[in-house]
């Protein structure tokens, strides 16, 4: 959609400035909707890693309230700042390693209809 600016009289000016902040408006809140479903999907799916990780060490969940409650009692994390690196525990025993050293790897691809965001934050190991 491009802008529409009414620029006939100087008494338009206004009615440009508004149509164009109405854009600019729309734009913004399609840009934070976007930034909201890709956060969204990071944290479900960083969620599906840890709980798979946990599966792997015999531990099985009803619903992810569980999980949560299993997480804030049983499980913590050492974060190596220097190295980038993070190993996460339950009951002392680690089972998740994350190596973030990389640096965060955002790629836009365009189709003919849609606009493809992948990005790369990482890769995880289980132990």
């Amino acid at each position: 959609m491009e802008p529409n600016f009414e620029l006939q009289m100087p008494s338009s000016i206004s009615k440009c400035y508004m149509k164009s902040d109405f854009i600019c408006s729309e734009i913004s809140m399609e840009i934070h909707r976007t930034n909201k479903m890709i956060a969204d999907t990071m944290a479900k799916q960083m969620d599906d890693v840890f709980i798979e990780g946990l599966r792997l060490k015999g531990f099985e969940f009803r619903d992810r309230h569980e999980v949560e409650t299993f997480i804030q009692k049983r499980c913590r994390c050492e974060d190596n700042i220097e190295l980038k690196h993070r190993m996460y525990y339950v009951d002392d025993s680690p089972f998740l390693f994350y190596d973030y050293s990389m640096g965060a790897e955002l790629k836009l691809e365009k189709t003919e209809r849609q606009l493809v965001v992948s990005a790369d934050f990482g890769r995880y190991r289980f132990v």
